[in-house]
């Protein structure tokens, strides 16, 4: 390709880098990616041809490599003049950060004498410069640190609208998800009508800086990462001050880049990047995005707490707080650090990579890290990498969760075979479960249990009649009859209920939340399954291994268990609790219990799974 654009002075260099695209080399997680430029001679600035460098990484030897720059809205890095003999530009690029440091040496020009500029060649796939007349770098005796930016005009509606116009060719939406992509589409539409409803004024902007809130904003994206997220579509910018000042158009450029990034995590933090219709029809979960022009709105207003706001829109659970501080204590600690004046770099592509970038992939150094197994704890395995992606998976598991979970509630957790009875914040009561079969999961949905019936009728299921019954009453006739169960048909169907009784497959006692589904919780007569390990035997419904002390708890009134069990005959007893019992049937391969120790359960239904393959491109 062409020439780079390098102007020298005799103490300054401005190295302008256009329009160019960045090609980059994606280490593994934690690690740093060199791009290393080996210009010979000042004949380089002059107008030769952009030479071939070599990219490394810490772990493997330097490759040749055609060094390509990156589409920023101003890429000027003034860096103060040497006497070196040869020319060096390198820039090293953290992925997990979205960061870059720039540094070089340059031979010396004549003092006082300006090198010949090299024209600039454009590359085939150009994205559009927002500054493309950047100022040119100040003198020596100009030039004593770094200068305040231009401030934006008084009347900054035309700089901002001209940027909203040119945002989907500067920094055009990176994301391969079509999900991502139509999420990302109707962000940018809720982009123009926020600044239209806000007069097209800038938002992050204070008097000549930039407000408390950006530089708290900016903060929490650089740390997307420990809440599982990557927002890599939308490049956070650089907000540190710059050494030589900044057009109106830039300014703008990077005010609306920072709203479209917000509007990024919130969706993503709000469960976005995964339907969980697609993982399964047994997923009767719904995400919302949040609703941007509010967002932004509450975010103005926090001001320098605007970057913990915005992490509120990740759940707040205990359980999901738990996780996140064990897929924390995985993270390499250079991931760890907020890197808030880095420059607006993303990546584009790999080059000459050998292997697609895996976030989750780790090195045999960090396997061995005794903080991270200090702070993992217990773990079935040493699979580290696999952790990670198990703990990302869980922690949107719980993106799928309602905010407010109920200060009482009953949680049955599936993968794990067990209900647990929570009173602000605290268990209870625990016990085992048996749920539904792989071929007939039990569904994940929260709805609240409303009553309790005692010596409950079985209503036959329509499926179970179709699939279990029909071929037994084709052999049998009298099947039904001989089992004690009621039948009456109705139009070209039967109805079949059970009878209360010691041989009713609902036990003595049922839990009732009004559902399309058909599901309850409730006792059992196979008493036995419940020494089982794995325990997925039913058609969909929760059988409970302690019913009575469960309705104990959630009833009161003196209801005890005694009581309860005296109740136990043919008549049917309808008892409401105090008020309606929040129940969530839930799905978590990972916890961390009260011993702060985490926990695996099998991915029973594969949902684990298909979640990670959900998340792999958007990382």
């Amino acid at each position: 390709m062409g020439p780079a654009n390098i102007e020298g002075w005799h103490a300054w260099v401005k190295i302008s880098f256009g329009c160019y695209q960045m090609r980059h080399y994606m280490g593994r997680a934690g690690q740093l990616g060199f791009l290393i430029l080996a210009l010979q001679g000042p004949k380089a600035m002059a107008g030769d041809d952009w030479p071939t460098g070599s990219i490394s990484t810490p772990d493997r030897p330097a490759k040749p490599a055609h060094i390509v720059l990156a589409p920023l809205p101003e890429t000027t890095v003034t860096i103060p003049h040497t006497q070196a003999a040869s020319q060096r530009i390198e820039l090293q690029y953290n992925h997990a950060t979205q960061s870059a440091a720039i540094s070089a040496d340059l031979p010396t020009a004549s003092l006082g004498q300006k090198a010949v500029p090299a024209p600039v060649s454009q590359p085939s796939a150009q994205p559009v410069a927002v500054d493309p007349a950047a100022p040119p770098a100040p003198d020596a005796k100009d030039a004593p640190g770094a200068q305040a930016n231009v401030p934006l005009a008084p009347d900054a509606t035309a700089e901002v609208k001209a940027a909203l116009d040119n945002l989907p060719q500067a920094l055009p939406l990176r994301a391969r998800p079509l999900r991502a992509t139509n999420a990302l589409n109707g962000q940018q539409q809720s982009l123009q009508a926020i600044y239209s409803q806000n007069g097209f004024v800038p938002l992050w902007r204070d008097h000549d800086n930039w407000s408390a809130a950006a530089l708290s904003l900016v903060a929490r994206l650089h740390k997307a990462n420990r809440d599982g997220l990557d927002i890599w579509q939308t490049p956070v910018p650089d907000l540190s001050p710059a050494r030589n000042p900044e057009s109106g158009a830039t300014l703008a450029f990077k005010d609306i880049a920072l709203t479209r990034a917000i509007m990024n995590y919130g969706w993503q933090a709000a469960g976005g990047r995964v339907n969980p219709r697609r993982i399964s029809n047994f997923i009767l979960r719904e995400t919302k995005p949040p609703a941007y022009g509010e967002l932004v709105a509450s975010l103005r207003a926090a001001g320098g707490q605007a970057g913990d706001t915005l992490r509120q829109l990740n759940p707040q659970s205990h359980g999901y707080v738990a996780l996140r501080a064990k897929f924390d204590a995985l993270l390499p600690a250079s991931t760890l650090v907020s890197q808030t004046n880095t420059p607006l770099v993303t990546p584009v592509s790999i080059l000459d990579g050998d292997h697609p970038h895996d976030p989750l992939a780790m090195t045999a150094q960090e396997k061995r890290s005794s903080r991270q197994v200090a702070a993992l704890g217990h773990t079935p395995w040493n699979d580290y990498a696999a952790t990670k992606a198990t703990l990302q998976a869980n922690m949107e598991f719980w993106r799928w969760m309602p905010r407010d979970l109920g200060a009482q509630r009953i949680e049955v957790n599936i993968p794990e075979f067990m209900v647990r009875l929570q009173q602000d914040g605290i268990v209870t009561d625990e016990s085992r479960v048996v749920v539904g079969k792989p071929k007939t999961p039990t569904p994940l949905f929260s709805n609240a249990v409303q009553y309790i019936i005692i010596n409950p009728y079985w209503i036959v299921p329509q499926s179970i009649i179709r699939k279990e019954f029909l071929p037994k009453l084709a052999q049998n006739p009298n099947y039904l009859a001989q089992e004690g169960f009621e039948v009456r048909e109705v139009g070209d169907h039967l109805d079949v209920r059970q009878p209360p009784g010691p041989h009713n497959a609902l036990g003595h006692i049922k839990f009732i939340f009004p559902n399309n589904e058909s599901v309850y919780l409730h006792d059992t007569s196979s008493r036995g399954l419940f020494t089982s390990r794995v325990r997925a035997f039913s058609h969909g419904c929760v059988r409970l291994s302690n019913p009575f002390l469960m309705a104990e708890k959630i009833l009161a009134k003196g209801y005890t268990q005694q009581r309860l069990q005296a109740m136990v005959g043919k008549k049917q007893h309808f008892l409401r609790p105090p008020a309606p019992v929040q129940i969530h049937l839930e799905y978590f391969t990972a916890r961390v219990d009260s011993q702060g120790q985490l926990q695996i359960s099998n991915d029973i239904y594969g949902f684990e799974r298909s979640v990670k393959g959900a998340l792999r491109p958007y990382t």
